[in-house]
């Protein structure tokens, strides 16, 4: 079915033992609020091979982790268990039982659970987007018969690491899965590219406010969509011409400010501030944390 909207949340690791950047670690306090908000509003957690029968749930949310780390298994699997929440986690075939990634012992566990669908994020988490078509097809076979091996179940949904792809990339792997997913956009609808699902980015710096934006966002008319796409690819040029996490600005400026509001107009004024803002950091003439309170203000003054 054509036209349904499903917000599509991408997560990392949960807990509070963070030992690498920290905006890829959701507090298991927040991990576990934001699965009773959905509980107790209605929403459905559903995993991708749902989307067939879309028709059958009101308020569909996918809720996808990214590298298979090991607090999946300890922290996150608990939660699941208590709210009886479907989620999908995407492991990399040949990191099982490495450090700070979960074993496969754990892996087949989660399969097993009928609440984790285990999917495929490569079999290296190598640059797809660099890739040749015999490294593509060996990424992704090899991937497909770890996991299989692992679970019993061949992956059909494919998760490009660091959100890096070609043509190619999704020419190669319709052979092999029947989704595949990117790490940014706003929400998914069926009958949209099934190679190019876009994500949002849960970090740990998300308030329930700022969640609820995420999986609410399916209420917002499709000319306003756009422009919030269209305002959210400016700020992700801006943050990829610094070379910086997503969420060290996104988070600290998008999100604060009420979505209406933000994404009212658009206009050319904002969009030369942003190019201002690029070239004065990379020159080094402001700081960054400078240069979040100026865009912050351009968004709030050209909205």
């Amino acid at each position: 079915p054509e036209g349904w909207n499903v917000p599509v949340l991408m997560y990392h690791a949960v807990g509070d033992e963070i030992w690498g950047y920290s905006d890829l670690f959701v507090s298991e306090a927040g991990m576990e609020e934001q699965l009773q908000y959905l509980q107790e509003n209605g929403y459905e957690p559903i995993w991708f091979s749902d989307l067939a029968h879309i028709e059958d749930y009101e308020k569909p949310v996918i809720l996808t982790f990214d590298d298979g780390y090991d607090d999946n298994y300890t922290v996150l699997y608990p939660l699941l268990k208590k709210y009886q929440t479907k989620a999908t986690i995407f492991v990399i075939g040949n990191a099982m039982g490495s450090q700070h990634k979960m074993t496969q012992e754990q892996v087949y566990e989660l399969a097993a659970s009928g609440l984790v669908s285990i999917q495929s994020h490569t079999y290296t988490h190598g640059n797809l987007s660099a890739m040749d078509e015999p490294a593509l097809r060996q990424e992704m076979e090899l991937s497909n018969a770890a996991l299989a091996a692992a679970t019993g179940q061949i992956p059909y949904v494919l998760c490009y690491p660091e959100g890096k792809y070609s043509h190619l990339t999704m020419d190669v792997a319709k052979d092999y899965y029947t989704f595949a997913l990117r790490m940014d956009g706003w929400t998914y609808q069926t009958g949209m590219d099934p190679y190019q699902v876009p994500r949002s980015f849960v970090s740990r710096r998300i308030t329930l406010p700022d969640y609820l934006w995420f999986i609410d966002s399916c209420d917002i008319n499709d000319s306003v969509r756009k422009m919030l796409t269209y305002k959210f690819c400016i700020v992700s040029k801006y943050i990829s011409c610094l070379s910086v996490q997503p969420s060290a600005i996104i988070f600290k400026c998008l999100w604060q400010i009420p979505v209406i509001e933000c994404y009212k107009r658009l206009n050319t004024i904002f969009k030369t501030t942003v190019y201002n803002i690029i070239v004065e950091v990379k020159s080094g003439f402001v700081e960054m944390h400078i240069a979040v309170r100026i865009l912050n203000n351009s968004i709030r003054k050209y909205s």
